[in-house]
C-alpha cells in the first residue's frame, strides 16, 4: 500500500470509526512504509473495538517485534492463541520471539506445539535445530570460558554429568547437537528441496565434532566431521576442523589433505576470506613444520602473512620455523613484528593453535633467544641495540613496564630505527 491507499483509509475511518477492521488495514499500510508506531496505535485502537480480534493482536505483536519490543510481542501472540488455539503460526512467532530473547526450553515448546498443530511444517523442524545449536553452543562456549578461567568446578557443572540424553559425560552441548540432529532427520525426511536442510544438518555435525575435538577426543570429531562431509561436501569449513583433529592425533599427512581442501572451497567473495583462509594457510604450515617440510611450511606463513598482517601469531610460527632451522636473523625480525603487534603475546599465541604448555615453552626459548641478542650486543659496545632488544624480550615474558623503559633508553641512545622503537611504545601506550 501506499500513501494514497493511507488516505483512503483515513477517509473510511472517518466514515465509519467503529469499525476495526478499518484500523487493522491502515495499521498494516503504515507497517508496509515502517511506520511502525503509528501501525501500533491504530492495531490498539482495533483492539479497544473489538477485544476478541485476533487479526489485530497478531499484527500488533508481528510490530512489536519489529522495534523490539518482545514481551509486548509475546503477549499478543499469546492472546492470538487464547482466540485461536490452533493457530499454528502465532505459536511459531511467539516461539521464533522467544529464541530471540534466548529462552531456548520455551522456543522448543512452542516449536513442538507447531508440529503437533501441523505435522508437516518444516520451518518448525528447522528452529528447532537452530534452538538446539544455539543451546548447545551457549553451554559449551560457558563451558570454554570456564576452562579458560581455570574454574573447574563450574566447567563440570556445563561439561559434566549434566548430560543425561545418552549418558554421555561430554556435556550438555552434545545432549543439544544430538536433539538437534534428530530434528534434522526429520526434517530430511519431510522436505523436498533438500540441500539446505543437508547443509543445515552438516552445520550441526561439525559443531558436535566441534566438542569433541576441544575435548581432545579427536576420533569421535573425526566421525561427526565424516558425516558433516557426506551430507554436505562443499563446505570447507567442516575439513578444515577435521584437519585440526588430524593434527591433533598427529597425522600430519590427512591433516594437510584437509587444510587443502578447506582453501580450496573456501568462497573468495566472502567478508572475511583474508582472515579465515590465512588462518587455514598458518596451519597448513603447522603441520608442514611437524612433518619437517620447512620450505612449504615458510611458504604458507608467508601467504598467512600476506593475507592478514596484522596477525602476531603468524609471525611468530614463522619466526619459530626459523629458529628451528638456525636463522637467527630472520627468526628475530619475526618475533619483533610479533610482539609490535600485540604485547599480550602469549594469550595471543594460545589462541591460534599452540596448546597452553607449548606456548610456555616456545615463548620461554624465543625469550632467551632475544636475551642473547642484547646480550651480545652490550659486550659489542651497542648498548642502543642492547637496550632495544631487551625491550623486546621483556615483552614476551609480559614485562610492559619494564619493557617500556627499554625503548625509551634505546631512543635516548639513538637506536638507528626510531619507527620501530615509536611502534612500540604507542602500542604499549594502547594497551594500559
Amino acid at each position: 500500500m501506499n500513501n494514497q491507499s493511507i488516505y483512503a483509509l483515513d477517509k473510511a475511518i472517518q466514515l465509519d470509526p467503529e469499525n476495526a477492521t478499518n484500523y487493522i488495514n491502515r495499521g498494516d499500510a503504515l507497517y508496509e512504509i515502517d511506520q511502525y508506531q503509528e501501525a501500533i496505535a491504530n492495531y490498539t485502537q482495533a483492539i479497544n473495538l473489538n477485544p476478541e480480534n485476533a487479526e489485530a493482536y497478531w499484527s500488533r505483536g508481528r510490530t512489536h517485534v519489529e522495534v523490539h519490543n518482545f514481551d509486548e510481542g509475546i503477549a499478543d501472540y499469546t492472546q492470538v492463541i487464547k482466540l485461536r488455539p490452533k493457530d499454528a503460526s502465532a505459536y511459531m512467532l511467539r516461539g521464533d520471539v522467544y529464541f530471540l530473547k534466548n529462552n531456548h526450553e520455551v522456543a522448543i515448546a512452542d516449536y513442538n506445539k507447531v508440529i503437533q498443530i501441523d505435522p508437516g511444517n518444516t520451518r518448525a523442524y528447522r528452529y528447532k535445530v537452530l534452538v538446539y545449536k544455539s543451546w548447545g553452543y551457549d553451554y559449551h562456549r560457558r563451558g570454554d570460558d570456564y576452562c579458560g578461567r581455570d574454574d573447574y568446578d563450574k566447567t563440570i557443572a556445563y561439561y559434566g554429568s549434566s548430560c543425561s540424553l545418552y549418558g554421555d559425560d561430554y556435556g550438555r552441548a552434545i545432549a543439544y547437537y544430538d536433539r538437534a540432529i534428530l530434528c534434522y532427520y526429520k526434517a530430511i525426511s519431510l522436505s523436498s528441496g533438500k540441500t539446505r536442510v543437508y547443509r543445515n544438518m552438516a552445520a550441526v555435525l561439525r559443531s558436535k565434532g566441534d566438542v569433541y575435538r576441544r575435548q581432545g577426543n579427536y576420533d569421535r570429531a573425526i566421525v561427526y566431521y565424516d558425516e558433516a562431509i557426506r551430507f554436505y561436501p562443499e563446505d570447507g569449513s567442516t575439513y578444515h576442523n577435521r584437519g585440526l583433529a588430524y593434527y591433533g592425533k598427529g597425522n600430519y599427512e590427512c591433516a594437510i589433505s584437509d587444510f587443502d581442501e578447506s582453501i580450496k572451497l573456501y568462497p573468495k567473495d566472502t567478508l572475511f576470506y583474508e582472515r579465515d583462509v590465512a588462518a587455514r594457510y598458518n596451519n597448513r604450515g603447522n603441520a608442514y613444520t611437524e612433518k619437517g617440510e620447512y620450505d612449504k611450511a615458510t611458504a604458507d606463513y608467508s601467504k598467512a602473512i600476506e593475507l592478514a598482517p596484522k596477525n602476531p601469531a603468524f609471525y611468530f610460527h614463522r619466526g619459530n620455523l626459523y629458529q628451528e632451522i638456525d636463522d637467527y636473523n630472520l627468526a628475530i625480525k619475526d618475533y619483533d613484528n610479533a610482539v609490535r603487534l600485540c604485547p599480550n603475546y602469549v594469550d595471543a599465541v594460545d589462541n591460534n593453535f599452540i596448546g597452553r604448555e607449548d606456548v610456555v615453552d616456545v615463548v620461554h626459548q624465543v625469550q632467551e633467544l632475544l636475551k642473547s641478542v642484547s646480550d651480545d650486543y652490550y659486550k659489542s659496545g651497542n648498548l642502543a641495540a642492547a637496550a632495544y632488544y631487551e625491550g623486546v624480550s621483556l615483552l614476551f615474558l609480559g614485562n610492559k613496564i619494564r619493557a617500556e623503559r627499554c625503548f625509551e633508553r634505546a631512543r635516548e641512545l639513538g637506536f638507528d630505527d626510531c619507527t620501530k622503537i615509536a611502534e612500540h611504545l604507542d602500542n604499549l601506550q594502547k594497551q594500559q
